[in-house]
């Protein structure tokens, strides 16, 4: 908490300082690698934040939270491109290793790589009861999620959007496919649409009372709109969740 404050009050300096002690502390901890992406990136340090966020993208592989690996993608993509393949074929591999039910993903990509600065997001009011979670995917929708992020890893950006929104239309009250949609639209560079897709993703987060990983949307969404990344900042409080996580994979 010392360190996310320090983030959140600017002082760099000090946050890098409090991160690379829990690092030493708990080097396995692939979130506290997203969190110090964050302040590097934040510091200027292109280079040295595509390294933590990388080495979070693949402790996360390890332990088996594909989905937050998968978020940091383009992250990776823009400041460790040389890291991109080794992750993408990571992935893939423990795609394929794992049983559909393990596969479906039903979470944002949150924190898609804090590259982006904090401030808040979409419309939206938060439940006084978290909803029921959704029902796991189906057989057809899961071949359609494992069909959509192929299409991704190939770049075949147009397919995957079009499987995305597909899916979508299937379980709009699941996160995870507003968040990967907007991984796609952000590399295919559609800002605005990238920013509501991220900004759907966290409203169905908040309505499922997820309100840690709906948090983690923060940083990405506060540099793509931050209008919409304030909104939800605000919603996040009202809900009583506490100072929004920073984490690029956390």
């Amino acid at each position: 908490m010392s360190a996310r404050k320090a983030f959140w009050m600017r002082d760099i300096k000090a946050a890098e300082a409090d991160y690379r002690t829990l690092i030493a502390r708990e080097p396995n901890d692939p979130s506290l690698h997203g969190e110090l992406g964050n302040v590097l990136f934040m510091a200027g340090e292109r280079a040295a934040a595509g390294e933590q966020y990388a080495t979070a993208a693949e402790g996360f592989v390890k332990k088996g939270d594909l989905r937050r690996a998968q978020a940091l993608l383009p992250a990776v993509a823009e400041l460790a491109p040389q890291k991109l393949d080794a992750l993408r074929s990571a992935l893939m591999s423990r795609f394929a290793s794992m049983a559909p039910a393990q596969t479906q993903s039903s979470a944002a990509p949150a924190a898609e790589p804090a590259h982006k600065s904090p401030t808040g997001a979409a419309p939206a009011t938060t439940p006084s009861k978290p909803a029921v979670e959704p029902k796991p995917l189906d057989q057809a929708q899961l071949r359609l999620l494992m069909q959509a992020r192929k299409a991704f890893w190939e770049h075949d950006l147009k397919s995957a959007e079009a499987d995305y929104r597909k899916l979508i239309a299937e379980v709009p009250q699941a996160p995870a496919p507003y968040g990967e949609l907007g991984n796609v639209l952000l590399v295919s560079g559609k800002r605005a649409a990238a920013a509501k897709a991220y900004a759907q993703a966290g409203d169905a987060l908040l309505a499922l009372g997820r309100k840690r990983e709906a948090a983690e949307l923060l940083p990405l969404l506060g540099r793509l709109d931050p209008a919409r990344a304030q909104a939800l900042a605000t919603r996040l409080h009202d809900a009583g969740a506490q100072q929004p996580r920073q984490g690029g994979g956390a």
